[in-house]
C-alpha cells in the first residue's frame, strides 16, 4: 500500500544541513524513482515517459542479469529473476537500488541520492563500465519516512569532506570506470553533450510544495 499524506514536507526539516532545492516532486504512486530520473533525462534530451523508462529498465535487466563481476542480480533482489523482472515491470512498483543501478549504467549518468537517514546514506551511482557525461541527484524518503523520490539540486556532492562517497566512486572506478581510453569515452554525441552543459548551467529552482498524492 502506497503510503499517503496531506502534510506538506519541508527540505531542512527532513534533509536537515544538505542545502538542497527541490527541482521536480512526482506523484506517490510507486512510480516515483522511474518519474524522478525521467524528469533529468528529459532536461539532458532524453524523452522518456515513465512507462517507457520502466519498459527500457527491465530490458535493460532481462538482457544484462549479471553485475560487472559476474554475480547473478538474483542475490541482490533476493527473488528468483524472473520474478523480479515480472514485479518491476508491474506498474506502481518501487525501483530500487538495482534499477538505479540499470540506469546509471542504461544512460550513462552517475546518480546521487541523498536520504532523510541523513548524510551517512547518502550515496552515488555511476556507470559500471563507462564515464558518465551528467550527474542527477534525487532526494530519497526512506521507508519510515514515507517511500518516496524527489528531484533535489545542491548539497552533497563528492568531495573529501564525504569520505563514504568518495570511496564508492572509486571503487566503480576500479571496476572500469576509468580505464576507457579516450574514444571510448565519446559515447555520447557532441549535441548530447553540448544539451547536458546547458543543464548543469541551469540552476534556477522551480518552487515545488511537496506532498504525497
Amino acid at each position: 500500500m502506497i503510503p499517503l499524506t496531506a502534510c506538506d514536507r519541508c527540505l531542512e526539516r527532513d534533509f536537515p544541513h544538505m542545502s538542497i532545492t527541490l527541482m521536480h516532486n512526482p506523484p506517490g504512486d510507486g512510480n516515483c524513482q522511474f518519474g524522478a530520473l525521467c524528469f533529468w533525462l528529459n532536461r539532458l534530451g532524453i524523452h522518456r515517459s515513465p512507462e517507457k523508462f520502466r519498459e527500457e529498465i527491465v530490458e535493460y535487466l532481462e538482457n544484462n542479469p549479471t553485475d560487472t563481476e559476474g554475480f547473478p542480480l538474483e542475490l541482490y533482489a533476493g527473488v528468483p529473476w524472473s520474478q523480479y523482472l515480472h514485479s518491476t515491470a508491474t506498474d506502481g512498483t518501487y525501483g530500487d537500488q538495482i534499477t538505479l543501478q540499470a540506469a546509471a549504467d542504461l544512460y550513462n549518468i552517475e546518480v546521487l541520492f541523498v536520504s532523510t537517514l541523513g548524510h551517512n546514506a547518502t550515496t552515488l551511482i555511476s556507470p559500471s563500465a563507462s564515464i558518465p557525461y551528467a550527474r542527477v541527484q534525487l532526494g530519497h524518503y526512506a521507508k519510515q519516512h514515507g517511500e518516496h523520490y524527489i528531484c533535489v539540486e545542491g548539497g552533497t556532492l563528492v568531495s573529501e569532506e564525504e569520505p563514504h562517497l568518495a570511496e564508492s566512486y572509486e571503487c566503480n572506478q576500479e571496476k572500469g570506470g576509468d580505464s576507457l581510453s579516450s574514444q571510448e569515452a565519446e559515447v555520447v554525441p557532441a549535441k548530447r553533450r553540448e544539451e547536458a552543459s546547458a543543464v548543469s548551467t541551469d540552476k534556477s529552482p522551480v518552487p515545488v510544495e511537496i506532498r504525497f498524492v
